[in-house]
């Protein structure tokens, strides 16, 4: 009867275990932080939507009437319709330009000037 010689069965050496570690943990540094850079952005798109719009329905008051609209009531005139919810800002009623929304959660408030550049605002 012959013997069949023993296999042995190797695992991971403690070397090999601790390169994985380290470049899992180089993979998380770089993805983290555009994870939140990207998450931001989203934030701030939110905003930006409805500072464009209200921009847009000044703008749309102004050639009809010849001054900007002081209230969403005279703005409704030309069409302009608040916003139904807003998770990551306040949203006042105002409509009066410029317009700064403030954030509720980690982004920056966002504005809209008379010129209509959408930016960070105080």
């Amino acid at each position: 009867m012959a013997t069949h010689p023993q296999r042995r069965i190797r695992g991971f050496t403690l070397v090999e275990l601790m390169i994985v570690v380290v470049i899992i943990g180089l993979l998380a540094a770089l993805a983290v932080p555009r994870y939140n850079l990207s998450s931001y952005k989203a934030k701030e798109r939110e905003a930006d939507v409805i500072l464009a719009q209200v921009y847009r329905m000044q703008e749309a008051y102004v050639n009809r009437f010849g001054t900007y609209a002081i209230n969403e009531t005279e703005l409704a005139e030309v069409g302009y319709a608040p916003p139904q919810t807003m998770k990551h800002y306040n949203w006042t009623g105002s409509v009066a330009i410029p317009l700064c929304l403030t954030a509720t959660t980690g982004a920056k408030n966002r504005g809209v000037d008379l010129n209509g550049n959408i930016d960070y605002c105080p």
